[in-house]
This record gives structure tokens, C-alpha cells and sequence, in this order.
């Protein structure tokens, strides 16, 4: 991942034939897939603790959350004259993540460290 992002940041800033806020988006892209990773591995890392720490909820909200935003960015890279609401179900779904932390409404964390999100199965 991180070979993929230096080479992407590599081509990014050589190409001289990008619109300035096409530069913009693909960085906020990569900037968000580099935290992204970082974040995964620290969630995952404690994920294989087996003491449970309300800062693994946390990283998984905020990594939930950051999924759809990176996504978001992709569709707006892709067709470029979408405007900014693309973004409002992202912020909603940051905020039901978030509010999950101290609710459990959309997963939960058992004593013992598990995840769970039973209630979401379709």
C-alpha cells in the first residue's frame, strides 16, 4: 500500500496536464487511504489484544467513517462536476459511527475485546 501511494504521489506532482483541484482531490485520496492504513493496523493490533480499551472502538468508527469518505472522493475524482453534497451521507454515516462509541447502535464491543454487529444482519 505504501509502495502504491508513493508511486501515486510520484505521478501525481510529474503530471503537468492535471487541473489544480483534480491534484487536490487525488492527494485527499491518498492522504486518506495512507491514514486509513495506519488506523487499520492499530485497530486490527488491538483487536488482538484481550483486554478490551474503548480506543479499538474509536479507531473503528473513525475507520468506518473514513471509508465512505474515501469513496466519496474517488466519485467526485471520477466525474468531477458532482458537487459537495456527495458528502452528507458520508458526514451522517461519521456521525451514526461515532455515536455508536458510547450507544453501541451500529456495532459493539464485548468485555472480552469481540466485535459485534449482530443487530445489522440482513
Amino acid at each position: 500500500m505504501l509502495v502504491l501511494l508513493l508511486g501515486m504521489g510520484i505521478v501525481l506532482y510529474s503530471d503537468i496536464y492535471l487541473e489544480r483541484k483534480m491534484v487536490r482531490r487525488i492527494s485527499a485520496a491518498n492522504i486518506m487511504m495512507f491514514i486509513y492504513s495506519v488506523t487499520c493496523y492499530a485497530e486490527t493490533y488491538l483487536g488482538n489484544q484481550t483486554e478490551y480499551t474503548v480506543l479499538r472502538q474509536i479507531l473503528s468508527a473513525f475507520n468506518y467513517s473514513l471509508i465512505v469518505f474515501i469513496l466519496v472522493i474517488i466519485v467526485m475524482i471520477l466525474f468531477p462536476n458532482q458537487k459537495l453534497y456527495l458528502f452528507f451521507p458520508a458526514v451522517m454515516n461519521a456521525v451514526l459511527c461515532f455515536i455508536s462509541v458510547p450507544t453501541g447502535i451500529v456495532f459493539t464491543f464485548s468485555e472480552d475485546n469481540h466485535f459485534s454487529a449482530e443487530h445489522l444482519d440482513i
